[in-house]
């Protein structure tokens, strides 16, 4: 009988190996501390990441594909865009609305339609700069113009005791090519007043293309009628005027309303002229007959027919003509006058009409 003692099985080195890297997994698994954020969401939740399956290879595969596959630099992945956990729709970039345009410059070159302050008392007053809306060119009459003729008068103008006295000619004269008018007055022999129109004539009557008046102290103004473009400018305003057929300056008008006269026998009922002075001021003229009224005359008393035309605003022009159907229906008296400052413009005739 063999009573030697029983040898013990041989461990081969590779399961050894193996064993004793289980073992010391196994005791780190059991001792190496960790820290757990409870308050911190999934790592799939903070990214927004999907959930993919995992592959295990077997440790043959495993060892062959860290064999065969070359290092390469890591890069960092895209961070994934956060998936909305909410069902409100995106929001989405508001831009702001586009700023309103500016507003037009306002337009100063011309003055207000009514004034606030009355015109200078040596002026024979102003009317409103522009037409008035709505205003319509008043109606064409047949004309008839008077003879060549030379006026004295006694002028007044200015206001209450301040007015100022002159003797005053009217001057009128015409041939083929045209007329030219003149309104002079002197005072103790320096000039007051100075007012020359000129022009021709047209199916309308007086047809003006220049317009000046100077006065004591101040500079000349005028008045360019360009009946090829339809307007009148002034020399010392940046405003215009339409030049509408038989549209007359502030000295023209005298003999246009003569002309009528003459043309009708007698003097209208009413009669309507658009009127414009050195300024840039126009307006429509409406004169009414008033009748016959019996005034002095310069020899003796005479029966003129009075005209009338009423103000439309405060300062502007009430108008008074007396005209004479023996004299050719030449104004006998003219009177203007500005209600809303007391200033005042009169012609008395100092004699019969003589050749100019």
């Amino acid at each position: 009988m063999d009573l030697a003692p029983p040898q013990l099985p041989r461990w081969r080195p590779a399961t050894a190996l193996v064993l004793g890297v289980l073992g010391l997994h196994a005791w780190l698994l059991l001792h190496w501390p960790v820290t757990v954020d409870r308050g911190a969401p999934p790592a799939a939740a903070r990214r927004g990441a999907v959930s993919r399956p995992l592959t295990v290879l077997e440790p043959a595969a495993a060892a062959k594909v860290g064999r065969s596959a070359p290092r390469s630099p890591a890069v960092a992945s895209p961070r994934p865009d956060p998936v909305p956990t909410s069902s409100a729709p995106p929001r989405v970039a508001r831009t702001a609305p586009p700023l309103p345009a500016a507003p037009p410059p306002a337009v100063r070159d011309a003055p207000p339609t009514d004034r606030a302050e009355p015109p200078q008392a040596d002026t024979d007053g102003e009317g409103p700069p522009a037409v008035a809306p709505g205003t319509q060119p008043p109606p064409v009459y047949p004309t008839r113009m008077p003879d060549p003729a030379r006026l004295r008068y006694a002028l007044r103008m200015g206001v209450g005791a301040a007015a100022r006295q002159a003797d005053a000619t009217l001057t009128w004269q015409h041939d083929a090519e045209g007329y030219r008018l003149a309104l002079d007055a002197d005072e103790r022999g320096a000039p007051l007043i100075a007012q020359h129109s000129s022009g021709v004539f047209d199916a309308a009557g007086l047809s003006p293309e220049q317009f000046s008046d100077q006065r004591r102290g101040r500079r000349a103004r005028s008045a360019s009628f360009q009946r090829d473009s339809g307007r009148v400018t002034f020399s010392s305003a940046r405003v215009e005027q339409p030049a509408w057929p038989g549209v007359q300056d502030r000295l023209g008008w005298i003999v246009q309303l003569a002309a009528i006269a003459r043309a009708a026998g007698r003097v209208p009922p009413e009669v309507a002229l658009f009127v414009v002075d050195a300024r840039g001021a126009g307006d429509v003229w409406t004169f009414a007959s008033q009748g016959v009224d019996t005034i002095p005359g310069p020899a003796g008393p005479v029966d003129a027919v009075r005209l009338l035309r009423e103000p439309l605003r405060r300062f502007d022009w009430r108008i008074e003509a007396w005209l004479d159907p023996a004299l050719d229906f030449w104004p006998v008296r003219l009177r203007m006058s500005l209600p809303g400052s007391g200033a005042v413009f009169e012609l008395d005739l100092q004699g019969a009409p003589t050749s100019p």
